[in-house]
């Protein structure tokens, strides 16, 4: 005891001071965060972020463009809706005229339809005479307006009642023949086929032209059989 005292007032002769005891705590604070937490946490500030963005370029474009924000009228047109919108002129501005949509006249064409038939195929029996059409060649120019032919083919002679007259040996349609163009065409298959047993040699074979959509005759072409 005296040897510690003893170097206590050594030490105060020195200027050494005895330390002072304090009692200071250290203080922590710890937070918890769950992982369900995170990411919670980020996906709120990945929608915040965006309705930011959103609302914040379309109006940062009207006011950079100096556009007035306006609801205008729909007009519904079947299935289609077209906005009303209005469009103003600058002062002075002459007005467009409106361009010719009609389609321009081709003036070089006749206006003429010409129908020939180039060859008329038969079978004939064992005595050579004709008795039988099995095929019809013709050819035909057009120097009218676009149209979709359609054909009829009759045969008869002059003596033949209305009846015989009227029956169509063959029927047939093609496809659209564009002003200007001329095309060959040949017709095998008829509804009946065989000839005037009496008057073969006489009889005359006709091709009728008809517009396929109109169902207007256009123009006609015969030529005898046997020739």
């Amino acid at each position: 005891m005296s040897d510690e005292l003893f170097k206590d007032f050594e030490k105060y002769k020195k200027g050494e001071k005895k330390p002072e005891k304090t009692d200071e705590k250290e203080i922590v604070i710890r937070f918890k965060f769950k992982p369900l937490m995170i990411e919670r946490l980020a996906y709120w500030v990945v929608i915040v972020a965006l309705l930011v963005l959103l609302f914040i370029n379309p109006l940062a474009g009207l006011i950079k463009s100096g556009t007035n924000v306006s609801s205008a009228p729909e007009i519904t047109a079947g299935d289609a809706i077209v906005a009303d919108t209005v469009e103003t002129e600058e002062p002075g501005a002459a007005a467009e005229p409106p361009e010719d949509t009609d389609t321009p006249v081709d003036k070089s064409l006749s206006g003429k339809i010409t129908l020939v038939i180039t060859e008329i195929v038969t079978e004939a029996d064992e005595a050579g005479v004709p008795k039988k059409v099995k095929e019809v060649l013709f050819s035909m120019d057009n120097q009218d307006e676009d149209f979709r032919p359609r054909f009829k083919i009759f045969w008869y002679d002059s003596s033949d009642p209305d009846e015989i007259k009227d029956i169509v040996r063959a029927d047939a349609t093609f496809p659209t023949l564009l002003a200007g163009e001329g095309r060959d065409y040949k017709i095998t298959k008829f509804i009946s086929s065989y000839l005037s047993m009496d008057n073969a040699a006489e009889e005359k074979l006709y091709v009728r032209v008809y517009d396929a959509e109109s169902e207007e005759k256009l123009q006609e072409a015969s030529k005898t059989i046997t020739d």
